[in-house]
């Protein structure tokens, strides 16, 4: 059994793809969130991957203002849970 390589122009439209994320999305919420950069590369992760992303940390430290950044640039939406 053998692995298909990926075509190349795939691979080069997904890093085209990325590359326009990181440089509309997520370097413009690395200037407005300062020493937030492991979150938002997280988030960008998380975009690109389809997957949800868990963010925990102590109140008041940007959080939800970061996901709402991210979902006002991309005109989406978002959700978030208070845990008590």
């Amino acid at each position: 059994m053998t692995a298909t390589q990926p075509d190349s122009t795939a691979i080069t439209v997904a890093q085209q793809i990325a590359e326009r994320i990181r440089i509309e999305v997520l370097d413009p919420l690395k200037v407005d969130f300062v020493g937030k950069d492991e979150v938002i590369d997280l988030l960008g992760v998380s975009l690109v991957a389809g997957e949800n992303l868990f963010i925990l940390g102590p109140p008041g430290t940007a959080k939800s203002a970061i996901v709402r950044g991210l979902a006002a640039r991309l005109d989406g939406r978002y959700f978030n849970y208070l845990l008590t």
